[in-house]
């Protein structure tokens, strides 16, 4: 009998499912998403695609299978709750899938670094001799990799959207790393948010290890009573090695040879000595306070873009007195932020568009400074994501360097 499935939303993950039910003739698949026009021309071959508020005048699928974007409060989901009908997400679904074959999988969670730690946690494991690939939130779909060899371990790293709709037991280590005001236009309140990232631990393999956050502990300890865990005061990357029998040694040993991600934190050349990083990924307040510390003096700070709902930047004040030199902001919400960080006594511009705000970095920075792109915003004012703003500050220096003719690598 054929199985109707609704894949709402477009994007990786979507299209991964998309792939992967239509190579089983058995089932029948029908989409929708935001840019029904595009996504027709692009995938026309793929499955009828409709608008994402187009009514069906028969309701009749067999399962929903969300992308990672699409709320639980979007209108086609309110009705296929109302019919009883399965609703998942691609994770969910892909752990459903792989059932049959036992696969060791590693969870990882946190509003920050979660990307950083899965890959370095992949690059250690691997290094010590197993067999590890890293997917989920990173970019790479699990439904994509289902079928590989089930000897290979997978680092998952999750977001919080990812992990409302899972409830299929099926990781051997699950770890949330940190907790910071983000996606509160989906989850409302930081309590909800915790709830959320928590939900890892319920997808545990019977005796799966289960490590949190110390702050995590005390903030949310009413909301672990009934939760099996490990407080985690230390290294996250150490703690998930120890499990597979490395030691701290042969971790220090070989997180000397990982490579920092592109857009986190990452050094990208010198120009007149002054040093540039990018770190477009920070789109919330804490990401920034992260980068501010891990730096630690002379920092030009750019920030802005389109502020997250629910987000403040009053919760820097502690950190950038005595590391921030100066603020650029730029972008949709510079006023508002400018608001927030007036108090501050710290010298600031307000510009427009993230070129401005380079180009006055730039004028303003001196031997020994540090020009950090680290937004703390959204930047859909003006990118198409955090990756196209990344790339167009680093471009923008290139071009720079090259006019100066005093520069050293730019990646």
């Amino acid at each position: 009998m054929k199985r109707k499935f609704l894949i709402i939303g477009l994007g990786k993950s979507g299209l991964a499912i998309v792939r992967y039910l239509i190579q089983n003739n058995k089932n029948i698949v029908v989409a929708v998403d935001a840019q029904a026009k595009e996504k027709s021309f692009h995938h026309h071959n793929l499955c009828p695609i409709f608008c994402d508020d187009h009514e069906f005048s028969l309701f009749d699928f067999d399962f929903v299978i969300l992308s990672p974007g699409i709320s639980l409060c979007h209108s086609l989901c309110r009705e296929a709750i109302q019919r009883k009908i399965p609703i998942m997400g691609e994770v969910e679904f892909s752990v459903q899938q792989m059932l049959e074959h036992e696969r060791t999988m590693i969870g990882i969670t946190g509003s920050n670094g979660k990307s950083t730690i899965s890959m370095m946690v992949t690059h250690i494991l691997q290094q010590s001799g197993h067999k590890v690939k890293c997917v989920g939130n990173i970019g790479i779909p699990l439904i994509s990799v289902i079928h590989d060899d089930p000897s290979w371990m997978f680092v998952v790293e999750l977001s919080s959207f990812q992990l409302e709709t899972m409830k299929t037991p099926c990781f051997d280590v699950a770890v949330i790393l940190n907790l910071f005001e983000n996606h509160l236009d989906r989850h409302d309140n930081m309590n909800n948010y915790f709830c959320v990232k928590r939900n890892i631990g319920n997808v545990l393999k019977p005796n799966g290890l289960f490590g949190i956050q110390g702050d995590l502990v005390d903030h949310y300890n009413s909301f672990l009573r009934d939760v099996q865990y490990q407080r985690v005061d230390g290294d996250f990357v150490e703690f998930i090695a120890d499990h597979y029998c490395v030691s701290k040694r042969e971790v220090a040993r070989w997180r000397e040879t990982f490579c920092p991600l592109s857009h986190r934190l990452q050094y990208v050349g010198c120009i007149e000595g002054m040093k540039c990083y990018n770190d477009s990924k920070a789109t919330n307040p804490a990401a920034v306070v992260y980068a501010v510390r891990q730096i630690g003096r002379s920092i030009i700070l750019l920030l802005g873009g389109r502020k997250k709902i629910g987000t403040s930047f009053l919760q820097c004040q502690k950190d950038f007195i005595g590391r921030v030199k100066m603020m650029i902001i730029f972008g949709e919400s510079r006023a508002t932020i400018a608001e927030e960080v007036e108090e501050f006594g710290i010298p600031m511009y307000l510009v427009q568009t993230l070129r401005e705000g380079i180009q006055i970095g730039l004028k303003e920075g001196t031997i020994g400074d540090n020009f950090v792109l680290s937004p703390g915003c959204a930047s859909f004012d003006e990118f198409f994501d955090f990756k196209k703003r990344g790339e167009y500050f680093k471009e923008e220096l290139y071009n720079e360097s090259k006019r100066c003719g005093l520069y050293q690598r730019f990646d």
